[in-house]
């Protein structure tokens, strides 16, 4: 868990620092992104597979925020889905932070319970024309487990 803490350390540091040095962003109206990454669960052990995909709308009079919908699943030995209310910030023209409350569905046995949860993320953006990636790290959790992910961010404005 350290060692992981000391990655996730040094992957924000290299992209607020990155940050620094590039272009004026192109913000749209709105935004849709997906996402994939490798998560490790609590509860679970290894790494499994994560996917989310998120619609939001940059705030005409404060450019800098934006709110929205979001998807998530993973992909751990009990099925785990998420929808939640992110709020973007753009922290630079390229770093973007998102939170945001929600709900869970996790089914167990055929059972499917219905639980508040939170999803908070950070992601940095590269513009390849008009389509925006980079990397992607996020933290989940509910009252059952949680789970932080690196992954890889797509998206286009529009």
């Amino acid at each position: 868990m350290k060692r992981l803490l000391f990655i996730v350390f040094f992957v924000v540091n290299v992209f607020m620092l990155a940050a620094q040095n590039h272009s004026e962003h192109n913000h749209k109206n709105f935004h849709l992104g997906v996402g994939f990454n490798g998560a490790i669960v609590s509860g679970t052990s290894g790494i499994v597979p994560g996917f989310h995909v998120h619609l939001l709308k940059q705030l005409q009079h404060f450019e800098k925020w934006q709110v929205g919908i979001g998807y998530e699943n993973m992909m751990a030995d009990k099925v785990h889905h998420s929808i939640n209310l992110p709020v973007g910030y753009n922290i630079t023209e390229h770093l973007v932070l998102k939170v945001g409350p929600g709900f869970s569905f996790e089914k167990e046995d055929s059972k499917t319970e219905l639980i508040l949860s939170g999803h908070i993320e950070c992601i940095y953006e590269f513009e390849f024309n008009k389509l925006h990636m980079g990397p992607i790290i996020g933290f989940g959790f509910d009252k059952h487990d949680s789970h932080i992910g690196l992954g890889v961010h797509a998206g286009f404005g529009f």
